[in-house]
Formats: C-alpha cells, structure tokens, sequence
C-alpha cells in the first residue's frame, strides 16, 4: 500500500520507536530513583555521624564539667579546713599569730585555680557547640545545661574562696601591725 515510487514502510516501525522510548523512560526513571536512594542514604549516614559527634561531645563535655566540679568542691573545701584548723587554734590560745604559711600549704592551689579557668574555656566552647542539638537529644541538653549552671555555681565559688581568703590574710596582717601592745 505505498504509492508508486515510494519506499513501503514497516509496519512495526512506530511500535518500535514506542518501545524504544518506554525503554528509554523506564531507563531515566530507574537511574533516578536509584540516585534518590543513594542520596537518602548518603544524607542518612551524614545525620548519623554528626549524631555520633554530638553524642561524643556530650560525654566528653559531662566528663569535664564533672571532674572539674569535683575540683572545685576539693578547692573550696581545702580553703576551708585550712582557715578553720589556723583560726581554732588562733581561737584557742587566743593569739593572732597566725602561721599563714600552714594556710598556703593547705591551700597552696593557685596553679589549680589557673588551670580550672582554663578548663571552664573549654567547656564553655563544649556547651556552644551542644546549644545546636538534634530534636531527639533536647532532654539531655537541658540535663546537661542543669549540670553545667551548677558547675558554673562550683567555679565561682572555688575563685571566690581563693579572693575571700587572700583578702583576709591582708586585713589580718593589718590587723598585726596595728595590734595595741600591752603596757607594763
């Protein structure tokens, strides 16, 4: 059924040129969903190492906030002992001659005091960069920021002690200096 001087046509001519382009389709969308799967699982494991980071500081950072805490309190509480030892003994024989240098020794913690301060940079870094946390991990970071304001409370405390006591022992050797002598 061609006309004269025509080529005849294959019949099978568009059923091919259909079945090459569903092929071609079915082809795209293979190739794409396959690299929408590759992509999902590529941002799935991106997600989980920065979980597994997140998770590492954490700990890493509730570690530090716990020992240097336990730091402080041991400061605090040396400064203490130190001052009550000297002042019920002052008390008890009635002398302000006082041995400051028992108070250094039992207190001799100025080098700790610089490296907590170093420490409390640190953490503080830490504690920024746990403010940016996955949803699933908000109760912990809360518990953590409960832990760290406590800290916080130790560190001014361990600083405040060392200023307190320095402060004393000033005014107390005022206080020696300008003691009335007794008259005979």
């Amino acid at each position: 059924m061609s006309n004269y001087g025509e080529e005849p046509r294959d019949e099978r001519e568009p059923v091919q040129s259909v079945n090459k382009n569903r092929a071609l389709l079915i082809f795209v969308l293979v190739v794409l969903i396959m690299t929408s799967s590759i992509l999902t699982l590529m941002e799935n494991n991106t997600q989980t190492i920065k979980f597994n980071e997140y998770v590492s500081l954490y700990n890493e950072t509730v570690k530090d906030i716990t020992e240097q805490a336990m730091t402080g309190l041991s400061l605090t509480k040396g400064y203490a002992e130190g001052y009550s030892e000297v002042w019920s003994n002052a008390i008890k024989t009635a002398e302000l001659d006082i041995d400051f240098e028992k108070i250094k020794e039992s207190t001799a913690k100025d080098n700790v005091l610089v490296e907590m301060a170093h420490a409390k940079d640190r953490i503080d870094e830490k504690m920024k960069k746990l403010k940016n946390h996955p949803k699933e991990c908000k109760e912990a970071y809360d518990t953590l920021q409960a832990l760290y304001d406590k800290y916080c409370s130790i560190y001014v405390q361990a600083q405040t002690v060392n200023q307190v006591s320095s402060d004393f022992s000033m005014t107390l050797e005022n206080i020696k200096s300008s003691k009335p002598a007794e008259k005979h």
